[in-house]
């Protein structure tokens, strides 16, 4: 009797240590999953701190890029070498007008359109104007015309360029105006918006926008 206690007890005691062995094992998978959890927690703050600092530079950039054309200021633009920009009818204000005059005339036939519209840009000249720097660093704006063939020039006065603000800048002009054949005038102040690198536009207080396509080298073996 007192052997089957004893054998009983020692089952007891084998019993309840066993159990301590088993709970003690089983905490180190609960911390590993605490850490585990902990580690992806810093991923993803790590993540999402990294896609804020890419939104705030892409913010940056769009804030700086707002101020430029394609990496380049409206001035880059507008003083490229040899750059002069010569007037798209069609795009402008005075084309667009233009052709909905010719659309009235000409109803559906399209030759007849076509006839009008050759005939309303011969009217207009081939102007342009373009930025010239003298020997003394004097900024000159001078409006040009094509009359055949050969570069004409319409006006010609000092001028003073703004700092840019977005894709636009404002110019100052100044002086007497220095063209040998003056046509028309120059304003005192104006601003050109130059949406890309290869336009520009000025909002004419009687003919409404004129847009202006870029011309490299157009007057490179024409004297002024």
């Amino acid at each position: 009797m007192r052997r089957t206690l004893l054998v009983l007890w020692v089952g007891s005691t084998l019993g309840v240590a066993c159990g301590g062995a088993s709970q003690k094992a089983e905490e180190p998978d609960a911390e590993s999953a605490a850490e585990s959890k902990a580690e992806g927690s810093k991923d993803q703050d790590s993540e999402e701190a990294g896609d804020d600092a890419d939104d705030a530079a892409e913010s940056g950039d769009d804030a700086a890029g707002g101020s430029g054309v394609g990496g380049m200021s409206p001035v880059d633009v507008l003083l490229k070498e040899d750059a002069v920009f010569m007037l798209d009818f069609k795009k402008s204000d005075v084309g667009k007008k233009q052709e909905e005059a010719c659309d009235q005339r000409a109803g559906d036939d399209p030759a007849k359109k076509a006839n009008c519209m050759s005939a309303a840009m011969k009217k207009v000249n081939r102007e342009g104007f373009l930025f010239e720097e003298d020997d003394e660093g004097q900024l000159w704006f001078v409006r040009v015309s094509v009359e055949g063939g050969k570069k004409v020039v319409y006006n010609q006065v000092k001028a003073e360029l703004g700092e840019p603000s977005g894709k636009s800048v404002t110019v100052k002009t100044s002086g007497r105006d220095q063209a040998a054949r003056r046509k028309g005038s120059v304003p005192g102040e104006f601003t050109i918006n130059v949406p890309d690198e290869y336009t520009a536009t000025i909002d004419d207080a009687s003919k409404g926008k004129m847009v202006y396509e870029l011309r490299l080298s157009l007057f490179e073996d024409q004297a002024q």
